[in-house]
């Protein structure tokens, strides 16, 4: 990976110090492993795994960057280079055979041949040397940086690489139990949507001993519907006490409907006596929880100043309440009494 590519994934300029990339390294790590850890899907999780990785190769080479950059410049020479020596050349003259050779001449002439070579020699003494040093100094510095890297190398596979391996296995832990937790999620929302698909099925029905198990298990709507079943015989024999009974404790349940129903039968004397003010109080209570049928019976009994003095205004008043909700009894009564909606 190239350095400003490296750059470029971690967020960062050039020419930032070595704390600021490391701080820049562990946020977006920590972000990338924590969205790991909240992947709800394989695809995700992969991506993820991805990501922390680029992150961490483009971190490792700005690291070894920064460690080349501080190391010692090897010399490209490093080998010494070779010395030639210039061949001493006898500097002896051909002897003449047609003349007697002086015997002091010849060593004369030795003598300074051998003068010669040994200051040759001496001359050349000093390049060798010289070769021998910038040969034993390049040799420290590649063991200098051989050791370095033998060091860098150990931090590597000793600490570096169980880290990050440490790293792998806990966010692959944390992946696996993300996803163990988002099955576990799903199955229990599928249990509720078939359980209150279930449930809307049989409060939709007539079926008795259903309808009672769920009453049982407290489902007020169950309460209520059994109530209206015993007042008015539907699928069992009309029984006007059973239905007050069921109707108390949907109420109980906190089901507004049943507390209509319940002024309803005071309402009408179905079951007890009559009583216009019980009534209107049951109503008054269903109609303060958005309850539009105990709101037109109130309409109703102002309308006829049934238990209470006949009020036009408040009829309408009440009438025009309840047709915002959706009450079609509320609308034609505003028909019939000439009031716009």
């Amino acid at each position: 990976m190239k350095p400003d590519e490296a750059l470029k994934i971690l967020g960062l300029p050039e020419g930032v110090t070595e704390r600021e990339r490391e701080e820049a390294f562990k946020s977006q790590r920590a972000k990338l492993e924590q969205k790991l850890a909240q992947a709800p899907t394989p695809g995700l999780q992969n991506k993820y795994r991805e990501s922390i990785r680029r992150l961490e190769e483009a971190y490792e080479t700005l690291e070894l960057l920064n460690e080349d950059s501080d190391l010692p410049a090897l010399n490209p020479d490093f080998g010494g280079g070779t010395s030639k020596t210039t061949p001493v050349h006898s500097k002896i003259e051909p002897i003449q055979k047609s003349h007697p050779v002086d015997k002091s001449d010849l060593d004369s002439r030795h003598d300074s041949s051998t003068v010669e070579s040994k200051d040759e020699k001496t001359q050349e003494q000093p390049l060798g040397s010289a070769a021998a040093k910038s040969g034993g100094g390049n040799a420290k510095w590649a063991l200098v940086t051989a050791v370095l890297l033998v060091i860098g190398l150990g931090w590597y596979f000793v600490v570096e690489k169980p880290a990050e391996e440490q790293k792998l296995r806990v966010a692959g832990q944390a992946a696996a139990q993300a996803a163990e937790e988002a099955a576990q999620h799903a199955a229990q929302q599928a249990q509720q949507v078939a359980k209150a698909t279930e449930e809307k099925h049989i409060l939709r029905g007539t079926d008795v001993v259903a309808l009672n198990k769920l009453a049982d298990a407290g489902n007020s709507v169950a309460m209520t519907k059994l109530g209206y079943m015993y007042l008015y015989g539907v699928g069992v024999d009309k029984d006007y006490t059973i239905a007050l009974s069921w109707f108390g404790h949907g109420v109980h349940a906190g089901n507004n409907a049943a507390m209509f129903w319940i002024g309803y039968m005071y309402e009408n004397g179905f079951g007890v006596d009559i009583n216009y003010t019980t009534a209107m109080n049951l109503f008054l209570g269903a109609a303060s929880a958005g309850q539009s049928e105990a709101m037109v019976h109130i309409g109703s009994m102002y309308e006829t100043g049934l238990g209470v003095n006949q009020d036009s205004s408040k009829a309408a008043w009440w009438y025009l309440k309840a047709a915002k909700l959706g009450n079609n009894d509320a609308k034609q009564a505003l028909q019939r009494l000439g009031i716009p909606e």
